[in-house]
């Protein structure tokens, strides 16, 4: 059971309810627990440089998106220690938004 973390203009609070945190379980803690690690930029935590992703590399065009692709893959893997959670993204012209999805591995149910 993790506390629920939500987006209160473009920055991560954590969701309270009569003045207590909300906790999630099950699939939205995983969900959750995924995102949290595609969106971590490098160099956030303390004495854990180099993990994360590179996302400032991403934005400033230093580095593509197959290139921040596989370095969210790896951390969503090497956070969780699960391999059915991978990034979805969804391109509309200029514009492009993602987000984690659980998929199905062959032979795992």
């Amino acid at each position: 059971m993790d506390l629920q973390i939500v987006n209160v203009n473009n920055t991560w609070d954590i969701a309270v309810v009569d003045g207590l945190p909300v906790t999630t379980d099950g699939d939205n803690e995983w969900i959750q627990r995924a995102m949290l690690a595609a969106l971590l930029q490098k160099n956030t935590i303390p004495m854990l440089p180099t993990l994360g992703n590179d996302w400032t590399d991403y934005t400033t065009g230093k580095i593509s998106l197959p290139e921040i692709d596989t370095q969210i893959r790896l951390a969503i893997n090497t956070l969780l220690g699960r391999y059915d959670y991978i990034p979805y993204y969804n391109i509309d012209g200029e514009k492009i938004t993602f987000s984690v999805q659980q998929i199905q591995l062959p032979g795992v149910k």
